[in-house]
């Protein structure tokens, strides 16, 4: 595993982004010596991965949300109206 220090990050930032790119590999930054940080490039497989569970949030989220705006909806007043009053 490779280690670097902060100050040779910055001045190789897209250096080491680029040997991460699409790799299973780690680089172990380091700040006057004492190991702070590890960064890890990810494969396409992981990365779709990611992005997969992020849209489930995103989708549990907006359920949880029309959920709560569903049990707060007053009698022949829409979701676009309860809305608009939030923002007076």
């Amino acid at each position: 595993m490779e280690t670097i220090g902060i100050q040779e990050l910055k001045d190789r930032t897209e250096a080491v982004i680029n040997a991460l790119r699409g790799k299973n590999k780690e680089v172990v930054i380091t700040s006057a010596g004492e190991v702070v940080a590890v960064m890890r490039g990810i494969t396409k497989r992981d990365a779709a991965k990611l992005r997969k569970e992020k849209i489930k949030e995103f989708f549990a989220l907006s359920d949880r949300l029309s959920k709560e705006i569903g049990k707060a909806r007053k009698e022949d007043i829409s979701a676009v109206e309860l809305i608009r009053e939030q923002r007076r």
